[in-house]
């Protein structure tokens, strides 16, 4: 649960530090020594975040258990489109996996593992 209010924390983070970014620049581009020194940290916490949160997805990809091919294409997706594979990764598998737990069937005995035989002495 931690996980996924942190997640969201930065995406809002991102997404506040990204309109600041973009309403401190003259004429809607330019460099970071062209804005405002007030709105500087805000724009260095926009890319900090950032970077943050696209390093979590990354890993995250890499240690969760799913198909190889699955996790390949989550890799592609957020290798080659950053933010926004991050974002996307987030929400299908982070935010939204693990809520509803399958329950076995009501005909299903509630043990299912392998008779073990006994000692043969």
């Amino acid at each position: 649960m931690l996980k996924k209010i942190f997640g969201l924390v930065l995406i809002v983070t991102i997404i506040r530090g990204y309109v600041i970014f973009h309403a401190a620049l003259p004429s809607g581009h330019g460099r970071l020594g062209d804005i405002d020194p007030s709105n500087r940290a805000a724009v260095v916490l926009l890319f900090v975040s950032a970077f943050i949160f696209w390093l979590w997805m990354f890993v995250d990809v890499l240690v969760r258990e799913m198909y190889v091919w699955t996790k390949v294409l989550w890799l592609l997706v957020i290798l080659f489109v950053p933010l926004a594979g991050a974002m996307l990764y987030f929400f299908c598998c982070v935010l939204f996996s693990g809520t509803h737990k399958q329950q076995a069937p009501p005909d299903a005995p509630a043990d299912q593992s392998p008779a073990v035989p006994a000692s043969v002495g």
